[in-house]
């Protein structure tokens, strides 16, 4: 991290053009910033802003930063203003040059009783040292962050050290010809092992116990994590299970809905029957009425006939009933079947 280029000095005659200049700018460009402001900070800021546009001037504004040089440097740009009795000829009048006074100590008198109030320069030194004291801590607590920090990665720091000693000591062994096991402290084969038992090192058969012992305690934090948790899983609804339960709840509403117009008619449910039945019925009527009488047997045989090939008066009306109706009833057959009156009720 590079350090801060020092800012250069300002001669003392360096600093008294620079005043000659700001008594000029007070009657000139910095007349209206310097009666709009209200703080310190504010005339600062305007004098350097001014102070940039002139190549000499900007080298000199650094002297502004200090709050002593600066209150001097203005106390003195004001005091050299022609004020009220005085013969210098000025492109203002003496009144507005007295005003650019009177502003700039009003001024003053403001952040005087601003520090007054804030307890003086007792309580000015008291900030400072608080300030102090919590500079200093926050380095201390720093210090322990890192302490602590430190102590807790010493463990991992140390597995690495070990890591790399036994690195080295294995490939060296691993070169020689020599038993790796023999190296790490145990050989299980003995005298029976086709390797070289010599060079053993209490280093290495230290450095590979830790490192085992790391790797193993590893491996037990793996297996944990992995583990599936013994909490009961939580029950997700399934809104959209079975089908057949939204179907037959349609068909139910469905059927009351046809009970209750036939309620209101005062009529019987109808039943559905099936074909067989509905040909019997037809026959036993053509019969029973050729019984009676062979004329209207045969009325009873013809209008069966029509209604099934679908001609007849109620043709049309049967025809809108099944159009409108067809999901209460499974089919055309059905419809024919119904009495009459049915059609009043549902159309």
């Amino acid at each position: 991290m590079t350090k801060k280029a020092s800012k250069s000095k300002v001669s003392k005659d360096q600093k008294n053009a620079f005043i000659d200049w700001c008594s000029k700018q007070f009657q000139a460009d910095l007349r209206k910033p310097l009666m709009l402001a209200d703080s310190y900070l504010q005339v600062k800021n305007s004098i350097a802003k001014s102070a940039r546009k002139e190549e000499k001037m900007k080298e000199y504004a650094s002297i502004l930063e200090n709050q002593g040089h600066f209150l001097d440097v203005v106390d003195r740009a004001t005091a050299a203003i022609p004020g009220v009795g005085s013969t210098e000829p000025t492109e203002l009048s003496k009144f507005e040059l007295q005003e650019i006074k009177d502003h700039w100590e009003a001024v003053k008198q403001m952040h005087r009783s601003e520090f007054e109030a804030k307890g003086g320069q007792e309580a000015a030194l008291q900030r400072k040292e608080q300030k102090k004291e919590r500079l200093q801590k926050q380095k201390l607590q720093k210090k322990e962050r890192e302490e602590k920090r430190q102590l807790k990665e010493a463990p991992e720091r140390e597995l690495k050290a070990q890591r790399a000693l036994l690195k080295e000591k294995m490939h060296g062994a691993r070169l020689g010809g020599v038993c790796l096991d023999f190296v790490k402290g145990h050989c299980d084969f003995g005298s029976k092992c086709k390797f070289l038992h010599e060079g053993k090192s209490g280093e290495a058969a230290t450095a590979a116990a830790a490192v085992a012992a790391a790797d193993k305690s590893k491996e037990k934090v793996q297996e944990k994590a992995e583990k599936p948790s013994k909490a009961a899983p939580k029950k997700v609804l399934n809104f959209g299970e079975d089908d057949t339960d939204d179907e037959e709840e349609e068909a139910t509403t469905m059927g009351a809905k046809r009970k209750r117009a036939q309620s209101a008619a005062g009529e019987r449910p109808v039943v559905p029957r099936s074909e067989s039945q509905r040909v019997a019925s037809a026959g036993g009527k053509g019969g029973k009425g050729g019984g009676k009488g062979g004329q209207r047997g045969g009325k009873g045989g013809n209008s069966r006939q029509k209604s099934e090939e679908g001609g007849g008066k109620d043709a049309p009306r049967k025809k809108h009933l099944l159009r409108n109706n067809e999901t209460f009833y499974k089919n055309a057959d059905d419809i024919i079947g119904c009495h009459v009156r049915c059609y009043d009720v549902w159309t």
